[in-house]
């Protein structure tokens, strides 16, 4: 496994548990409704605990992220290396993996919101991600079944 499979994977793993703009009110079952940055590939960004650090500007947060992400995926991670801003912020920080992402890359040169709102849903990069994180897959087919309603 080389290094953009464990970032790769470390994002995936662990937001599983948006210029352009991907938010989308969830119902949070309390009455009331929250928004939640959804990535391209269907992962939330807004439960990713990088992005709350970032978010919160929090340095002890980033620094716990740092510890659990480098003992879980073997793979050496700082405090700052824990910054972003959500996978559609455009011109902000965001996680190191972002800019190499080819799912990323496709939906923003295809100027969509995520790839729940292409016509070519879900194409071959995206069903390969999508086999590996099945959450990701139920949230693009909500928002693809709410797009039709």
């Amino acid at each position: 496994m080389d290094g953009g499979d464990i970032q790769l994977l470390s994002i995936s793993q662990l937001l599983v548990g948006s210029s352009m703009s991907a938010v989308h009110n969830t119902d949070t079952g309390e009455g009331g409704n929250m928004q939640e940055m959804v990535a391209y590939c269907g992962l939330v960004c807004t439960e990713c605990p990088a992005y709350e650090a970032t978010k919160k500007d929090d340095n002890e947060a980033r620094a716990k992220v740092a510890q659990q992400w480098s003992k879980q995926f073997q793979h050496n991670f700082k405090a700052e290396d824990i910054n972003c801003a959500g996978c559609l912020a455009v011109g902000d920080v965001q996680f190191s993996y972002c800019s190499m992402c080819e799912i990323r890359k496709c939906g923003s040169d295809r100027e969509i919101s995520n790839c729940a709102y292409c016509a070519e849903y879900p194409c071959g990069k995206l069903s390969d991600f999508l086999a590996k994180v099945p959450d990701a897959r139920t949230k693009l087919d909500a928002i693809r079944n709410r797009q039709k309603g």
